[in-house]
This record gives C-alpha cells, sequence and structure tokens, in this order.
C-alpha cells in the first residue's frame, strides 16, 4: 500500500469510526479478529455480546436504576467467542459466565486481560466506565 502511495494508519477520526460499528455490521467481524488476535480462526467463532441484549431493554434499564439508553450494540461490548461456547453462555451476565467458565481466578483474568477487558461490573449501571474503558483498549489495537 505504501508504494501506491496509501497509508495504512488510521486517523482519530477513522478509529472514532471503526469503534461505532455496530453488532451484525460485516466489519465487526474482522475488526474484533485484528483487535484481538490469537483466535484460531479455523474454528467457529460467532460475534456475541459481552453484556447480553436482553439486560438493554427499557424495563431491565429501569428495574437496575438506569433511565437512559446505553450503546450496548458496539463494538466495545462485542468479542469473538466460539459458537458451542456462545451457546452455553447465552444471556448470562459477563462475570457470572466467566466465573463457571473460568473458574480459576488467575486464569480468568489473564483470559479477559487477552480481551482487553479489565473489570466486569455486576452493575449495569457500571457498563458506561467498562464501555469507555474497553472502547479505549479496542481503539488503541488499531
Amino acid at each position: 500500500m505504501a508504494l501506491r502511495g496509501e497509508s495504512l494508519a488510521f486517523t482519530d477520526v477513522e478509529i472514532d469510526a471503526l469503534s461505532e460499528v455496530a453488532y451484525g455490521d460485516a466489519r465487526t467481524f474482522a475488526l474484533l479478529s485484528l483487535i484481538l488476535p490469537g483466535f484460531d480462526l479455523t474454528r467457529h467463532f460467532h460475534v456475541d455480546h459481552i453484556y447480553p441484549q436482553r439486560r438493554f431493554t427499557d424495563a431491565q434499564l429501569r428495574k437496575a436504576g438506569v433511565y437512559e439508553a446505553l450503546p450496548h450494540n458496539l463494538l466495545p461490548n462485542l468479542q469473538l467467542l466460539e459458537g458451542s461456547i456462545n451457546n452455553q453462555k447465552r444471556r448470562r451476565i459477563p462475570h457470572e459466565w466467566y466465573a463457571l467458565d473460568k473458574p480459576d481466578a488467575r486464569a480468568r483474568k489473564e483470559y479477559l486481560a487477552g480481551l482487553e477487558i479489565a473489570d466486569l461490573p455486576e452493575e449495569i449501571k457500571r457498563f458506561p466506565e467498562f464501555y469507555e474503558h474497553r472502547n479505549m483498549a479496542c481503539a488503541s489495537g488499531l
């Protein structure tokens, strides 16, 4: 690309736009595989919501004490998860699922670090903090 006079670097504006790629967008899988290298892509992976979609209905948010919509359907709340594992996870809250899937706390912390996840709040009220941190981590991976 450099020989053709085209840059392989992303501008801050382009990175911001990519961080707003939504679930279902054709680019989502490719972006996640770039940001989070190390997946054996010969296996079947799903694009999965870290915090499940059903937790973001108006009724669920009000029940949790949140009265505004949260950006749950965008790249920072998405991950690649092997299809069979995603079928087991389904609608579980992330800290519950990861505790079941990775019962050893150290192994769980290392696994989450590989997904650029430093903290999994138990309360949906803290989702904006999680989202912002992961958004910055994903942007730095581009």
